[in-house]
């Protein structure tokens, strides 16, 4: 069985998605902007050739390079040597920005003080709800209140109209956890709400036909107040089919399976049955030109009743799928046709 996620463990990925893609892109950004400041004549180019550089102004009390410490900051070394800011973590990010002695000059600065302060929000966020949670979920309110920490110091990073500080207030305004399953479960329900919305006007064209009168309905696809389609409406369209099919199917009545001894015999023929059974089944649909189709193997048939009728209702289908001249007089033909099987007709109330 799948996980089932409260909404307290969905906040807390939604609070460390913030902190690991938004912020860190935020450190990111502000790390190449302190470097380039600094170094104008050579800019970080994300690669060990700036990683080598950057180490190479690191001093030998360096925690680098200190052997009490040498062991635990190895992993901070070696992002630092390849360069690649976009592979640096949190902690090397911090690092580089906080202690690197190549920044120095910049952490000495206003702007670098109020980097320095953004970083330890950062870090506050991260040490007391991801890196020492007790547990995978937080409360609303501590949610809404560190995600506006992470929003007023990415904004002091970069700036409030960076599109990450927008995407930080997004990730607090959610009010659904979305996946690709869920898009596309949504989808198939709009989907077949549009085939439902077909189905009825189908229905409709037959209880019109009928001349059965059925108040109108509004067809509008369902929306919330924020424009989002709700899935109710496809009940709502499926009770309504149900009330006119169950309108139309006392009005429209099969042929007798177990027709009673005072019909004619023709009545009682299985073979009559079932093609009757499908011609209605047809023309309720106005499918004429398949009517037209089925009931050609039953004009060429030993049984002159079962002829007879069959002309019948494909006289009447050739009518209704065509209206052309040339057509008409087809209608016509196969109506002369009749005549004939008329006359030799085994019933008298042909």
């Amino acid at each position: 069985m799948s996980t089932i996620y409260s909404d307290g463990e969905l906040r807390f990925f939604r609070l460390a998605k913030g902190l690991v893609d938004h912020s860190t892109v935020a450190l990111r950004k502000v790390f190449i902007q302190e470097w380039n400041s600094l170094y104008q004549s050579t800019p970080w180019q994300n690669n060990s050739t700036s990683g080598s550089q950057l180490l190479a102004e690191e001093r030998a009390e360096s925690r680098l390079y200190d052997p009490a410490y040498r062991r635990d900051y190895q992993h901070i070394k070696d992002n630092l040597s390849c360069g690649n800011v976009e592979e640096w973590d949190v902690t090397t990010l911090v690092f580089a920005l906080k202690y690197t002695q190549a920044l120095t000059q910049s952490r000495s600065s206003h702007r670098g003080r109020r980097i320095l302060d953004a970083i330890h929000q950062l870090k506050e966020v991260r040490n007391s709800l991801i890196a020492h949670a007790w547990k995978s979920a937080i409360s609303q309110s501590k949610f809404k209140r560190n995600i506006d920490i992470l929003s007023q110091a990415v904004g002091v990073l970069v700036t409030n109209s960076d599109p990450l500080v927008e995407k930080l207030q997004t990730l607090k305004n959610e009010t659904e956890f979305l996946t690709g399953d869920i898009v596309r479960y949504k989808q198939w329900l709009k989907d077949d709400y549009k085939n439902l919305l077909l189905l009825e006007k189908d229905i409709e064209r037959l209880e019109e036909k009928m001349k059965i009168s059925t108040p109108k309905t509004d067809t509008n696809i369902l929306t919330d107040e924020a424009g989002n389609f709700q899935s109710a409406g496809n009940s709502e369209i499926i009770l309504r089919l149900r009330t006119r099919v169950a309108k139309l199917e006392r009005v429209v009545t099969c042929v007798d399976l177990t027709p009673s001894r005072s019909k004619p015999k023709i009545f009682h023929s299985k073979r009559y049955i079932k093609m009757m059974n499908k011609a209605n089944f047809l023309k309720f649909n106005f499918r004429w030109k398949e009517l037209v189709k089925f009931l050609q193997q039953f004009t060429c048939s030993s049984d002159v009743d079962i002829k007879l009728f069959a002309g019948i209702q494909q006289a009447a289908a050739i009518c209704h799928s065509h209206c052309s001249r040339s057509k008409r007089k087809e209608e016509f033909q196969a109506l002369t046709d009749l005549i004939p099987n008329t006359l030799m007709a085994n019933n008298g109330y042909v």
